[in-house]
This record gives structure tokens, sequence and C-alpha cells, in this order.
């Protein structure tokens, strides 16, 4: 990991309801092929009915090496298998978490605790980046 950056952070509402909040996730990929690195953007949305109650969106930028990176070069296609992806994608999320209770710490919304997120159903195939030369 490279980079951790808090891309979007704010609480929409005065107090936190009471009882069970809904939470939306997105995830999406980022890259950069002369850098060669990859990013994951984590967004989520706690709802209070439909309407957005707190929303934090982060990213993670994780460097590869050059020879990982050129090892995943094919046909003229960057591909990176899912199973990496998954992988930076954890890492994201896990990072989130902590930066949900920092930023939530001493407030109403620090019970807020980012649940467990299926990233298997999330992220089911991998990422292809066609080349151009």
């Amino acid at each position: 990991m490279r980079q951790i950056r808090v891309n979007q952070f704010a609480i929409l509402a005065d107090d936190a309801p009471s009882g069970e909040i809904p939470v939306e996730f997105g995830v999406q990929f980022k890259t950069d092929t002369v850098g060669k690195w990859i990013a994951v953007a984590f967004i989520t949305r706690y709802l209070n009915g439909s309407a957005p109650l707190l929303l934090l969106e982060m990213q993670c930028d994780f460097q590869v090496k050059p020879e990982d990176w050129d090892s995943l070069i094919s046909d003229g296609k960057l591909v990176f298998p899912v199973e990496f992806l998954r992988h930076i994608a954890l890492h994201t999320v896990g990072t989130m978490r902590g930066v949900l209770f920092c930023k939530t710490e001493g407030t109403a919304f620090s019970r807020f605790i980012l649940p467990t997120v299926n990233l298997e159903a999330m992220i089911n195939q991998e990422l292809i980046i066609p080349l151009t030369e």
C-alpha cells in the first residue's frame, strides 16, 4: 500500500437514529499503467430509510513491483486476477474500518461499525485493461 486517501466523509444528520441502520457498499478499481499501481476506491453509505446518513469514500493505492506488473500482461492486455482484486479490496475495507472509527470517535455515530463485506459477491471477475502503444 503506497497511499491512503479519504475522498469523502460526511455525517448528514444531527443525531444517529436508534435501531438497525442499513449499509450500502460500492467498489471501483483504478490503474496507472505508467506508475504501475492499482487503486481500490471503496464507498460506504449508512442509510436512514432511503436517505444517506453517513458517507465514507476512500481509496487505497497499491504499488506493484515492475516484474509482477509485467507478468500480468498478456496479448496486449493487463489482466488482474479476481483473487488479487479481492485481496487488495480486503486491505482497503480493513483500512476503512479504522478511518470510520477515527472519524466518528466521541460522537453518536461511533456505534456505526463497518459490517462484514462479501467481497466474493462484489468482485467476481478479473479486471482487464487494454494497453495501447
